[in-house]
């Protein structure tokens, strides 16, 4: 089974390294094609309570997710996961 991505498209980073767009983790983010069903699901069950935590827009400083935290991401995963 698929799990649709929850990405709205507004893509930026907390200080926590959570996209205050869709409240997954930069690692989810950039992994999301190679997690499991499971971890998917895991994924979409966490993002209620990240949202409730998190400020409103504006008041916390975010960060563009650029090219080399995604890579990073990728490679925390991999390396996490066995995958060199």
């Amino acid at each position: 089974m698929s799990i649709a991505s929850p990405c709205i498209a507004c893509c930026a980073l907390n200080d926590d390294q959570v996209c205050v767009g869709c409240y997954r983790t930069i690692i989810e983010i950039a992994n999301w094609t190679r997690l499991s069903p499971a971890e998917r699901a895991e994924a979409l069950r966490a993002l209620p309570g990240r949202k409730a935590a998190m400020p409103a827009w504006g008041e916390q400083d975010t960060q563009p997710i650029t090219g080399d935290l995604h890579r990073a991401a990728k490679a925390a995963y991999r390396q996490k996961n066995g995958g060199g």
